[in-house]
């Protein structure tokens, strides 16, 4: 599978696990505040780190699904559990379902 990485300064091509873990663990560091990691032309997962947000949630994850060309479902966790950001990319990037039991499904907002 290709996967591509894009934040405000940078695009990897075919990046691996420990590319995707150092840029998540530097969001609240670098001017890198946003991370997209996508595995096609639609379909994705996204984090920012909140930093206007300290005192409420420190991270947004956002995932959208395409179930064809057209619809698609979009969810969002907001969280300060970086092993939650973690743990959805990594199983992104492995293949594996994203667990979304503790995701909203904000897809009417698009």
């Amino acid at each position: 599978m290709n996967y591509k990485i894009e934040t405000p300064c940078q695009k990897v091509k075919n990046p691996n696990w420990e590319n995707i873990k150092r840029i998540i663990l530097d969001l609240p560091y670098t001017d890198e505040y946003f991370l997209i990691l996508e595995k096609d032309k639609q379909d994705y997962i996204q984090a920012c780190f909140n930093e206007d947000f300290k005192k409420l949630k420190l991270y947004t994850i956002e995932t959208r699904q395409y179930s064809n060309d057209i619809d698609f479902k979009h969810y969002q966790l907001l969280t300060n559990d970086v092993m939650l950001v973690l743990n959805g990319f990594r199983n992104y990037f492995n293949g594996k379902e994203i667990q979304l039991d503790k995701y909203d499904d904000i897809s009417d907002e698009f």
